[in-house]
């Protein structure tokens, strides 16, 4: 019996010339179990995802001195949106920025965004924050003159670290809007800001402030 040989992507199939039914049925149980060894590497790969988990608390320093005496110096911010991307490193790049879920903070500030995404690789993760609710919203300086009147501010960039996150359960801790402060570097006399421009927003800290009351 006669054979010819075909290449597929890396796989080499043996096609006969087959001289009676008995023989193609042999041949084609055979090919359709070697198809399915070939295959199932991939496709295990590719249904294997993990529950990946990010949580923080949202929270400000107040700036007035009524507030801290009625509040004290920080308070939650309750009920404010809080929106999770994420991006992935694909051959060594890092991708675009996906939007993985929008949720409400609960009575301490806290928030938790859980997603089933596929185990293998590194993640960085962006958090934002909006003054907004079904009752209530604080809108940023020049809503007259823009389309969005409520703005999204950015808190968290895993970005501006290079971090690239493996484990699956991140929490970012306490996100407080707060007055800048600076550090000493050591002996070389530098100075750098001890907190993230983004909590030191001074329009996103009255924002909280105005949350607050």
């Amino acid at each position: 019996m006669k054979h010819k040989t075909t290449t597929m992507e890396g796989a080499k199939f043996t096609w006969p010339r087959l001289d009676s039914m008995a023989k193609f049925k042999r041949w084609l149980v055979a090919v359709n179990l070697a198809l399915a060894v070939w295959l199932l590497p991939g496709l295990s790969a590719h249904a294997a995802n993990c529950t990946w988990t990010v949580e923080g608390k949202a929270k400000v320093e107040h700036q007035l001195s009524e507030l801290r005496d009625k509040y004290g110096a920080t308070s939650p911010l309750q009920g404010i949106k809080v929106k999770l991307q994420a991006r992935k490193k694909v051959a060594g790049f890092w991708g675009n920025w996906a939007k993985w879920d929008e949720v409400t903070t609960r009575s301490d500030g806290s928030f938790e965004v859980t997603r089933k995404k596929s185990c293998d690789g590194t993640r960085q993760f962006k958090v934002l924050f909006k003054f907004q609710s079904d009752d209530l919203e604080v809108r940023h300086a020049k809503a007259t003159s823009s389309t969005t009147k409520v703005k999204w501010y950015e808190v968290h960039n895993d970005k501006s670290k290079d971090v690239a996150r493996a484990s699956h359960s991140i929490d970012l801790g306490d996100l407080t809007f707060r007055p800048p402060e600076k550090f000493e570097m050591g002996d070389t006399g530098k100075s750098t800001w001890l907190h993230s421009a983004w909590l030191t927003d001074s329009e996103a800290r009255a924002h909280a402030d105005i949350w607050v009351t």
